[in-house]
């Protein structure tokens, strides 16, 4: 099904038949005699789920006893996709250097790979049933490795249709060296990061576990990227915008290709599979989120941490804000984080309420502090505390549009995009160090209440994955007040 979308073919046909022994009393999907029920409802509500992923009908079965014996299945499927022949991809003589390459996650190995993974639980003495040492849920080896391979279809159809993408790649066996190279003219290379994608923990185990080269890795398994779409610069935030509430990111560009070299470059790729090695001994950093009003971006903070698949190396410790009614306050309570609530009219001066703050921060021994949604100035004394450590996020594209009234500032700019800032506070008006940025596009019949909408949602992926870069260590404030990462 994901192959459909390297063509930008959309399913409209998917079935299946099962074959088996069994009469069936009924048309309802139950077995009667020797099969056990569980299978049976397991087989085909993964089928169903399947289909309904691909927005298109399911299957049959076809009764044949005295064929199979008792507790034997033959499951054979298939799949019908329909294309305009004009919008057949890849659009290989349009793609350029400076185009965009946006990944989509994997879920891990995608069946794909499981030659050398058998070769793997041989020399470990490892079964399926046995629990896998990278499992950040507990799961078992079998559990871990047959979970079904991501279907993209829902996420990319969007922006296919809007004529949007230059080339889809499905990473199957082959890896991304040998995926990518089939959608790309030979003037070019794709040049990834490693270190902008997470690596799922299967891949640092299989590279350990068999002493497997980086080169291998990549040329055999799909290393925690299961699609790539290439995309024009001027496209990113409007695809972006589509694709990221199902993971995508910007893992690359395509550049010239120097004469006889590879037609893909994988930077960082030991050293992302060493950060993945490494985060289950990572400490974590308590975080402290300031609040004052609704409280969307600190619900988006705690489901992020608590949810192991982001790896965010921290904690939501303690919620503070200097109003009692605010819904921020309730989100707290029902996520079970402690509260505090300072309200800033009983303190004689902004210092000495802000020392209030800093007291009960380092009374939880905080580490870092978010601002999500606080509507106080902070004093230059507390700001110059928690230097480094002080993050906000901000409703523009940082340094345009500045203070209150972001969006509204935008629109009557004329711009065509917007979007949020993550930075470090400093003691100016938003003129922090900028840790990363998230666009979306301004479309022509916006409005205030529109954009904002459109932006809000862009906060909630930029904020944690901001948080994370900080917590892991990937970035911090230097001295001179400049943004270090560790790509």
């Amino acid at each position: 099904m994901n192959d459909f979308q390297g063509l930008m073919m959309e399913p409209e046909v998917k079935t299946q038949e099962v074959h088996n022994e069994i009469t069936y009393p009924s048309r309802v999907w139950s077995f009667r005699n020797r099969l056990e029920m569980y299978f049976d409802r397991e087989r085909f509500s993964g089928s169903d789920d399947t289909a309904g992923s691909l927005t298109c009908a399911g299957g049959e079965t076809a009764e044949m006893p005295g064929m199979y014996g008792a507790g034997q299945y033959d499951i054979a499927g298939f799949a019908l996709g329909v294309v305009e022949r004009s919008h057949i991809l890849p659009k290989i003589n349009d793609i350029t250097v400076g185009d965009i390459i946006i990944g989509l996650p994997s879920n891990g190995v995608h069946s794909n790979g499981f030659s050398l993974i058998h070769k793997l639980m041989n020399k470990t003495g490892l079964t399926f049933d046995d629990k896998a040492p990278f499992s950040v849920d507990g799961l078992t080896l079998g559990e871990e490795l047959i979970k079904p391979t991501r279907i993209y279809v829902r996420c990319v159809l969007p922006a296919l249709q809007r004529g949007k993408v230059k080339a889809v790649a499905h990473v199957t066996g082959g890896g991304l060296l040998e995926n990518i190279p089939r959608v790309i003219p030979a003037s070019v290379r794709a040049r990834l990061n490693a270190h902008w994608w997470n690596v799922h923990p299967v891949f640092a185990w299989i590279a350990d576990a068999g002493s497997v080269q980086d080169d291998e890795m990549l040329r055999t398994f799909n290393c925690g990227i299961g699609m790539v779409m290439i995309i024009s610069p001027e496209d990113q935030a409007e695809v972006m915008n589509t694709t990221r509430s199902f993971g995508a990111m910007v893992i690359g560009t395509i550049q010239a290709r120097p004469s006889g070299g590879v037609q893909v470059v994988v930077d960082n790729f030991s050293s992302a599979l060493d950060f993945t090695r490494r985060m289950p001994l990572l400490p974590k950093k308590k975080v402290a989120v300031l609040v004052s009003g609704n409280g969307s971006n600190l619900q988006t903070l705690i489901d992020t941490t608590r949810d192991p698949a982001h790896c965010m190396c921290c904690d939501i410790s303690l919620i503070v804000s200097n109003k009692a009614d605010a819904f921020a306050v309730q989100r707290a309570k029902d996520a079970n984080i402690p509260v505090l609530v300072l309200s800033h009219k009983e303190y004689k001066s902004r210092e000495e309420f802000d020392r209030a703050i800093t007291s009960a921060l380092e009374a939880h021994q905080i580490d870092i502090v978010c601002l999500a949604g606080y509507m106080r100035m902070l004093s230059t004394e507390f700001v110059q505390r928690w230097r480094g450590r002080l993050l906000n996020i901000h409703p523009s594209l940082l340094p345009r549009h500045p203070g209150l009234r972001a969006q509204q500032q935008c629109l009557d700019a004329g711009d065509k995009e917007s979007g949020c800032t993550v930075h470090f506070v400093d003691e100016g008006m938003d003129t922090g160090a900028i840790v990363l940025q998230e666009r979306v596009p301004v479309l022509r019949d916006d409005t205030v209440d529109s954009l904002t909408a459109r932006i809000h949602q862009a906060e909630h992926r930029a904020f944690p994955r901001a948080l994370r870069l900080l917590a892991s260590g990937r970035v911090r404030l230097a001295n001179n007040g400049t943004v270090v990462s560790y790509h």
